[in-house]
């Protein structure tokens, strides 16, 4: 699998016809929903997923061609586990981004489709509780958690990416985008037990791992140099 996402991303570029390419280089903040998974609260974190990517765009010669588009950056996804109405898990997924695309024009004047792949690269996690005053701190510790996490996470996650964007003028472009992951970060029957500190060990809640999102959202793009001319 990971070949093949190589390979892809090795040729997505010779769509692209520009004989005399133009670079231009910018930076882009993705904002993305995502949908919640079991015991997850989908208001803890109004984003599901935030980013910032450098961004190296190769043009066509003439306004009609296609172009090249190649983002990478860092990623993170803050997901919180209710485990009761006094206890709470979160979780922070930190990934780096690496998404190439081909961006093709429509009809409608500095207004394009963007298809590509990509893959979100595990750099790690973080797992912290927060728990009423009244209530007893966990049994279950934030060492344990991270090292069965660490020990049933994939490294690659391959995603597919489609988008309309509309530049709003030389240095500023708006993306719409979709875009769904092709498997689950983590190993089938990846599931947690957390025990509250009641004095036994009986009584957990089993925390589901499953992460394979949809994201939607948007990404906001500035380009340091100027395009070509209209």
């Amino acid at each position: 699998m990971n070949k093949t996402i190589v390979v892809l991303c090795v040729c997505i570029p010779t769509l692209c016809n520009a004989q005399q390419p133009k670079f231009d280089f910018a930076l882009s903040a993705p904002l993305y929903f995502r949908q919640a998974e079991t015991y997850v609260d989908p208001f803890s974190h109004l984003f599901g997923a935030i980013g910032l990517d450098g961004v190296l765009r190769v043009n066509g010669t003439e306004e009609t061609d296609m172009s090249f588009l190649f983002n990478a950056g860092f990623a993170d996804d803050i997901r919180k586990f209710n485990v009761s109405t006094s206890t709470t898990v979160k979780n922070s997924l930190y990934f780096i981004n690496i998404n190439p695309s081909v961006v093709v024009p429509s009809k409608w004047p500095r207004v394009q489709f963007c298809l590509g792949i990509g893959t979100l690269v595990r750099l790690g996690q973080s797992v912290s509780f927060s728990w009423g005053s009244s209530v007893p701190g966990p049994y279950t510790t934030t060492d344990s958690m991270n090292k069965f996490i660490d020990a049933n996470s994939r490294t690659f996650m391959p995603y597919m990416s489609f988008g309309i964007s509309k530049d709003l003028n030389r240095h500023f472009r708006f993306e719409g985008t979709i875009r769904p992951t092709l498997f689950n970060l983590y190993e089938p029957g990846s599931n947690i037990n957390f025990y509250n500190n009641t004095g036994t060990s009986s009584g957990g809640t089993v925390l589901e791992l499953n992460y394979q999102p949809i994201y939607v959202g948007v990404r906001l793009y500035y380009f340091f140099k100027e395009k070509r001319d209209d």
